[in-house]
């Protein structure tokens, strides 16, 4: 039957016809047993972050075969970027001072080879958290010279 729902093409489609991104509360479809929504919005954490170096790791080896040309070509190899996973703040403050990026563009380009492009969601999630941390920053600054104005003002000439 064409365009059925039978059809599993990915391990994703296998893992959601199994109901494994049923009792996720990040996914706005997940539901408890009663029906009722597990869903909590977007969750920050848990958060993966890619090695320092954009280091990777094969996970299928891949087969060696006779081109026609009479070139050795390897084929069917697998692999992935080395990665870990933060589950707070904390846990991806440390990682990110390590040198983990939050993106695999971000680690790729790390490696020397070329990224490819990153979501326009994830520009947009890096940019406002630049203008959070600068915004904090400018408190901070701010802050410090009003303490220092009071601090002045009260003293004797």
């Amino acid at each position: 039957m064409r365009g059925s729902t039978r059809n599993i093409h990915t391990r994703y489609h296998a893992m959601e016809a199994a109901g494994a991104f049923d009792s996720n509360p990040a996914n706005p479809t997940s539901r408890d047993q009663d029906g009722q929504t597990l869903y909590r919005g977007p969750v920050e954490f848990p958060k993966m972050l890619y090695h320092p170096q954009g280091l990777e790791r094969v996970t299928v080896p891949g087969e060696v075969v006779l081109s026609p040309g009479g070139r050795e070509v390897l084929l069917g190899q697998q692999r992935e970027l080395i990665h870990r996973i933060v589950a707070d703040a904390v846990e991806e403050a440390e990682a990110l001072a390590e040198g983990w990026h939050t993106t695999p563009a971000k680690a790729i380009a790390a490696s020397g080879r070329t990224p490819p492009p990153e979501s326009p969601a994830q520009v947009i999630s890096d940019k406002d958290a630049e203008i959070e941390r600068l915004r904090a920053q400018l408190a901070e600054v701010q802050g410090a010279g009003v303490g220092k104005k009071h601090a002045s003002a009260g003293a004797a000439p």
